[in-house]
């Protein structure tokens, strides 16, 4: 009975590091995207006679999943509102529920309200308006945002803020590329672009995704393999019980 929990543990654990694999390699042209690791870990039985405590074997589940914050190749795009980080900041964003976000992916816009906000609407924070007769927008590596009027003059409209965490694999993944902060990760550490190690920022550029194709096909291959081997183990153990049941006395 314990193979049988043994490898129906183990299926279940490859299981879900396949679902993270897939998810990586979905995501490997998604801006700003971190590719996210699981850790499997063994249960264990523990086995009292009387004598001696033994610690068996008793299967293996995903213990838990982490994401990799390495930085992403920066690419030119062209675009003044594409803005990449290059250092270990995170953009901070204004949430729908009025809480801070904070992201990686720089694709950012207008909306119809003049605001900055990022390609899925959160406003940028701190809050930037552009006014409605800008002719273009300059940002500069240390995050001011400048606009030149249809006058010929030029407005200061801001300055992004970057935040730093002391362990950004410990954020929570909200989804869409927005992470919150948590005891794991530690409190934030906001600045400006290029103080303390934060980074600075390279407009009409983006951060792609840090996924490497070749190393998640690899791992998707022994995952599968592993995968197979836990079917097999199932497979005899449910042969050997049912030739056990048919023994006659």
């Amino acid at each position: 009975m314990r193979a049988l929990w043994v490898s129906g543990s183990g299926m279940a654990a490859e299981e879900q590091k396949l679902d993270l694999i897939a998810n990586n390699m979905a995501n490997m042209n998604t801006v700003g995207y971190k590719f996210q690791d699981a850790f499997v870990q063994e249960m264990s039985q523990v086995d009292d006679d009387g004598k001696n405590v033994q610690i068996n074997p008793a299967g293996s589940y995903v213990a838990s999943t982490s994401r990799n914050f390495t930085q992403g190749a920066i690419a030119s795009t062209g675009n003044s509102l594409d803005v990449a980080i290059n250092g270990d900041g995170f953009f901070e964003v204004t949430l729908p529920d009025d809480t801070t976000g904070y992201t990686r992916g720089g694709q950012f816009s207008v909306d119809a309200n003049g605001s900055l906000v990022t390609k899925d609407g959160n406003k940028v924070y701190p809050d930037v308006t552009v006014p409605p007769d800008t002719t273009s927008i300059t940002i500069n590596t240390s995050g001011q945002i400048s606009a030149l009027k249809n006058d010929g003059t030029t407005q200061v409209l801001g300055s992004f803020e970057l935040a730093k965490f002391i362990n950004p694999g410990g954020l929570t993944d909200e989804g869409g590329g927005i992470f919150k902060p948590n005891a794991n990760s530690g409190d934030p550490v906001v600045d400006a672009p290029g103080n303390q190690g934060i980074g600075t920022l390279q407009q009409g550029y983006t951060e792609g995704s840090n996924v490497d194709l070749s190393t998640e096909m690899l791992k998707m291959m022994l995952t599968q393999r592993s995968y197979e081997m836990n079917t097999k183990v199932l497979q005899t153990t449910d042969q050997m019980m049912s030739l056990a049941n048919g023994i006659k006395r």
